[in-house]
């Protein structure tokens, strides 16, 4: 039998440490040379304080999104992330 929610929002923990990562804009100028544009990781303590900003350039329509969160997480001083927060399943066009 389907366990039914209370329908409460929890409240995020005031010391958790959470990324969530977005695109920049890009255009389709060109198929012959690939563009390249910015992934942000912004870095916020609980839900009200950012405290640090994670940066790196991918490929549009590329393979290499997935690759580039994981080196600016592994390589970023925060080492207590709890939590990545994704705004869709692709970045750059179509890639992963």
């Amino acid at each position: 039998m389907a366990r039914r929610s209370s329908g409460a929002i929890r409240k995020v923990k005031p010391q958790i440490r959470v990324v969530g990562f977005d695109d920049g804009t890009f255009s389709f100028s060109s198929k012959l040379e690939r563009e390249k544009t910015i992934l942000i990781g912004v870095i916020m303590k609980g839900s009200q304080e950012v405290v640090g900003v994670l940066s790196r350039w991918i490929t549009v329509d590329g393979r290499d999104a997935t690759n580039a969160m994981i080196d600016a997480v592994k390589s970023s001083r925060f080492r207590d992330l709890r939590v990545i927060m994704l705004k869709g399943i692709t970045y750059a066009g179509f890639n992963v």
